[in-house]
């Protein structure tokens, strides 16, 4: 029984490393994603498929370490061999463009999607927005790109900000960002948008309400949502806070007149939202959680049901706890900003 239940999803994992394959052999998936036409043209031990992969393995010794243990298992040998050097691998990586893992990365949670049974909340794929910051390496081109932190000393790193929109039931990732730490949360937010739709909510935690993000994601994309609200930052949460009712639907307006333009730029209607306001006591501490969520079903979703509803958010937390510690998504094997994207979106993928 057990062996029956295993050889269909045997099969569908034999085709998800069959979809990679044809994707990174692909004629237009390369073309697009070298820098030149001339680049990876020639017969070499590092061409674009190889190249990808080996980006892709978890890197954490010496390149040239990494290259001989790599090429050992490729050419099933009994002792690592010098193949290939650190130099060339430099000079291979450098006719790479990092869209190609942000590409494949798009391509296999697609692939998911659809050859797959996943998991969802009520009928809903259950998505949050979060993000982080990963300390890269100090070289000229990183300070310029992603910026300075503050305050500097003598050892500092610069960071840089990353973003992800993340299924937290199924522990997929949609899609990634590594950016200046000069772009914020909700900039980044902008771009995810991209990747919700219709049967899909997002969780939000307390950094991202904003009228213009609600608008968005209910008008534009179709999607719901539940995100965290501070009272002391909406004025709507404040009078529900202090109503002490459970729950209450209240319509959110927008509150500045850039509020409004920004929809406008998004060509989203300004109009007010209906929300539905929630209240959670939390146990074993006083403090008061208040959601706010466009489900204004009570007889469909019922008030028992937010305050697990929201902590689903975790495995996102726990996704960047994975890559960090484990993935060691810091230990960037380059020290240009486009060897860090590159780095950061083949490991995303590969997590």
């Amino acid at each position: 029984m057990y062996k029956l239940a295993r050889e269909p999803l045997r099969d569908l994992c034999a085709k998800t490393i069959q979809f990679v394959k044809n994707t990174l052999t692909s004629e237009s998936f390369i073309n697009t994603h070298k820098k030149s036409p001339s680049d990876f043209t020639r017969k070499r031990s590092l061409p674009f498929y190889t190249t990808v992969v080996f980006l892709m393995n978890q890197l954490r010794s010496s390149l040239q370490n990494e290259l001989d243990i790599f090429f050992k298992q490729i050419n099933k040998t009994d002792v690592p061999e010098r193949e290939v050097t650190a130099s060339a691998l430099c000079q291979a990586r450098q006719k790479l463009k990092h869209q190609a893992f942000i590409e494949l990365n798009h391509g296999v949670s697609r692939h998911f999607y659809q050859c797959y049974s996943y998991k969802t909340w009520h009928g809903l794929r259950l998505l949050a927005f979060d993000g982080s910051t990963v300390k890269i390496p100090r070289s000229d081109d990183c300070w310029d790109y992603f910026g300075k932190s503050v305050p500097l000393s003598w050892d500092s790193h610069p960071l840089a900000r990353v973003s992800q929109c993340f299924d937290v039931l199924n522990h997929i990732t949609l899609d990634a960002r590594i950016e200046s730490l000069s772009i914020g949360e909700r900039e980044l937010a902008l771009t995810h948008c991209d990747y919700i739709g219709t049967g899909d909510l997002v969780l939000l935690d307390r950094g991202y309400p904003a009228f213009w993000l609600f608008s968005l994601i209910l008008r534009k994309k179709n999607a719901h949502i539940c995100a965290r609200v501070s009272a002391n930052k909406m004025a709507l949460a404040q009078q529900f806070l202090a109503s002490g009712r459970k729950e209450q639907i209240l319509e959110l307006k927008a509150p500045t007149h850039n509020a409004q333009e920004t929809c406008l730029g998004l060509n989203v209607p300004p109009l007010p939202i209906p929300l539905r306001f929630i209240r959670i006591d939390l146990k074993d501490t006083p403090e008061t959680e208040i959601l706010v969520t466009s489900l204004l079903d009570s007889t469909r979703y019922t008030h028992d049901l937010f305050e697990d509803l929201y902590h689903n958010r975790w495995p996102i937390e726990e996704d960047y706890k994975l890559l960090k510690c484990r993935i060691e998504i810091e230990n960037f094997t380059g020290k240009s900003a486009e060897s860090v994207k590159q780095d950061f979106f083949a490991r995303v993928f590969m997590c």
